[in-house]
């Protein structure tokens, strides 16, 4: 084989000198990334302090509990508290840390734990890898980010060692789930396995019932109680508090039984030995006690008293150690309150945040801003009938913006099924900033009849439309999957012309829909037309969210009818900064919408 003259193995690609061709697209690894950012952020001759904020951060990073949780309230610093936490024994040889959020998307989101953890692990020579999510640094020190969406994922951590696992978020998860990572919560590295967590009101929830102690009758944490640790211990499933580990063994019937036995059996054996003693029938080459003797023929006093004394150490040791034993599954553990109050840093860089929760709906906002864990969507509380202004027909603005929601049901009232949902239409007119729900229509048919109703309703609704000079938008809601597509596809051949479409719920839930309407209707900015359909509607927005109501259709229909009119179009080439609306021309309409009708035809030919 002829000697190759640069020197380099064959069959490398090579450039001019023998030099590595080395390709103009190429990325930077995940490493790479992460130190240039972090040298972005860090000027030359700049320190970087890593410390928490003064208050509750600061107490959740200090406290020794072996399991605290923190927050009760959003823009408290939790997560940026969770990820320090991580960092303290990144210097021990085998150190790791796992923290667990439920869904992947909670990881990987924009602003989410990994680009949180992009802005502090590179100060610390960490050496990221995005794909399976970890950070390693060079003590060998591991930090994992990992979900457990479903309850079955946690026996995938069968067998694990985690020294300090980290639940962001806790309420996310089940009480199954959290109580068994403990028995994972382990390791020999040389740091005490411990466990925290961050999380936000939730009434409902078994962590609610977890810090009752904590909380207050009117729901809202005891600022004495924030931070006194506690200690408990789980029987099956019952949860044992105590105020010390000595408080809970009294109360661990198992462990007092045991416990004097032991000492029972102490007396019994020392009583024993003293009768015998004193009767001169000690025989120390037969007797069973002759163990506690360091001279077989010395019957002594001193030799009794050193007999008693090894036998009262050894009984000593055996409780000493069933009383370690015991005290080995006594946890202790904290909770520690924040909210936006305790982060300053964030108020002075954003601070529109405090806004934002303050515009949230009333059961949200308790929540999140306040700090209420007693607070829960009740009949009322996410929207109220006080809300709505009952207007007079005739006084309702007659220019503007129109949408008929239908929220589709097709089931007659039978003898088995004798209370079936209902097909609910909502008309919304939307006129200098106010949204007036001016007429609805309800039905249980059949679907020819469902059908009717509906071409009926919405070509008056066009006429009448017509003659305003309002714009007219026919929405319905359509059910996930081929059939939706299709039925979608059916009624708009059905409605050719009309600005008509079906909407996707996105997997979102019905609060999350009706979230925006409920903020308008508090501060007033949703009425209703003074009709006969009025006080029904009116209930079943009030009870909305009641666990004993059995029908929210009429939500379905004026959320959607809602979201659809605070839409808005926003020219592609207009900077975000001046965004407006674009008013379209009547020809352009026509034209979108006879492209917009093709595509679609074309999309169910082809089996979309």
């Amino acid at each position: 084989m002829p000697r190759n003259p640069t020197g380099n193995r064959p069959g490398k690609p090579r450039g001019r000198y023998g030099k590595p061709k080395v390709k103009d697209n190429a990325k930077p690894n995940a490493s790479t990334r992460a130190k240039k950012r972090a040298s972005r952020k860090t000027k030359v001759g700049q320190t970087l302090v890593l410390e928490p904020q003064k208050g509750p951060q600061e107490a959740f990073l200090s406290s020794d509990a072996d399991i605290v949780i923190y927050g009760g309230a959003a823009g408290g610093g939790k997560t940026f508290g969770l990820l320090l936490e991580t960092i303290r024994h990144l210097d021990v040889p085998g150190f790791g840390a796992t923290i667990f959020r439920r869904t992947n998307p909670q990881i990987r989101s924009q602003g989410a734990l990994w680009d949180e953890s992009m802005n502090i692990y590179p100060h610390l020579d960490g050496r990221p890898n995005e794909s399976r999510l970890y950070w390693r640094f060079p003590s060998s020190a591991e930090i994992q980010f990992r979900t457990l969406e479903y309850e079955n994922d946690k026996m995938g951590w069968m067998g694990s060692q985690i020294c300090l696992i980290c639940f962001d978020e806790l309420t996310h998860f089940t009480s199954e789930t959290f109580f068994y990572m403990l028995s994972r919560n382990r390791s020999i590295c040389g740091v005490k396995p411990y466990v925290r967590c961050t999380c936000n009101p939730d009434s409902d929830n078994w962590v609610r019932d977890f810090i009752d102690w904590w909380i207050g009758k009117d729901g809202y944490p005891v600022k004495d109680r924030s931070g006194v640790v506690r200690y408990f211990i789980r029987c099956g499933d019952n949860i044992i508090w105590g105020s010390s580990k000595n408080e809970l063994l009294r109360k661990d019937a198992s462990f007092v039984a045991e416990y004097e036995a032991k000492k029972e059996e102490y007396k019994l054996k020392k009583e024993k030995l003293r009768k015998e003693y004193s009767n001169h029938k000690l025989r120390l080459s037969s007797c069973e006690l002759s163990k506690y003797f360091d001279v077989k023929d010395d019957e002594s006093e001193l030799r009794f008293r050193d007999a008693l004394a090894k036998m009262k150490q050894e009984f000593t040791s055996a409780l000493y150690h069933l009383k370690s034993r015991a005290a080995d599954s006594i946890k202790s553990f904290t909770f520690i309150s924040a909210n936006i109050k305790d982060n300053p840093i964030l108020l002075k860089t954003n601070p529109g945040y405090l806004g934002s929760l303050k515009s949230l709906p009333l059961v949200e906002r308790r929540r999140l801003l306040e700090g209420d864990w007693n607070c829960r969507a009740e009949a009322g509380k996410f929207m109220n009938k006080d809300w709505f202004e009952l207007v007079d027909p005739v006084n309702i603005p007659k220019k503007g913006r129109e949408c008929r929601f239908f929220d589709f049901a097709a089931t007659k009232p039978t003898k088995k099924n004798r209370d079936p949902d209902w097909t609910v239409g909502v008309k919304i007119r939307k006129s200098d900033g106010v949204y007036y729900i001016v007429d609805i229509v309800k039905a249980r048919d059949n679907p020819a009849k469902i059908q009717e109703l509906f071409l009926k309703t919405v070509q008056s609704d066009r006429r009448l439309a017509d003659d305003l000079g309002n714009e007219y938008l026919v929405r319905w809601e359509e059910e996930p999957g081929a059939s939706g597509k299709s039925e979608s596809y059916r009624i708009q051949t059905l409605l050719a012309g009309f600005n008509c479409r079906g909407v996707s719920t996105g997997g979102k839930n019905k609060e999350a829909r009706a979230r925006s309407l409920a903020i308008q209707a508090e501060i007033g900015n949703v009425k209703m037309a003074n009709c006969d359909w009025a006080p029904a509607t009116l209930n079943v927005l009030h009870n909305f969210t009641d666990q004993l109501q059995q029908h929210d259709d009429e939500v379905d229909g004026c959320s959607g009818a809602f979201n659809e009119l605070t839409s808005v179009y926003i020219h592609p080439t207009i900077a975000d900064d001046d965004e407006e609306e674009v008013q379209i021309s009547n020809e352009e309409r026509a034209k979108s919408r006879e492209a917009a009708y093709l595509a679609l035809e074309e999309e169910f030919l082809m089996g979309g």
